[in-house]
């Protein structure tokens, strides 16, 4: 796997329309992987896709704010 393929949470953020701390929500649910690096969590460029485009993932209220189909 190539380190080019994780982004830090405020990238993936971006790239979902939404907030860090939604994304924070979603991994401490267990309903998006993510790895610990430091002090920080990383997502991979798939990993964040899936959470995406599958709305059963989502925390209620954010899914409005999600921009499906990001690639």
């Amino acid at each position: 796997m190539d380190i080019k393929e994780f982004i830090s949470l405020s990238d993936a953020g971006v790239i979902a329309g939404c907030n860090a701390s939604n994304l924070r929500r979603a991994i401490k649910n267990n309903k998006l992987h993510a790895v610990k690096f430091g002090n920080s969590w990383i997502v991979t460029r798939a990993d964040l896709q899936r959470w995406i485009d599958d709305p059963m993932l989502h925390t209620p209220g954010v899914k409005a704010k999600i921009k499906a189909g990001n690639r």
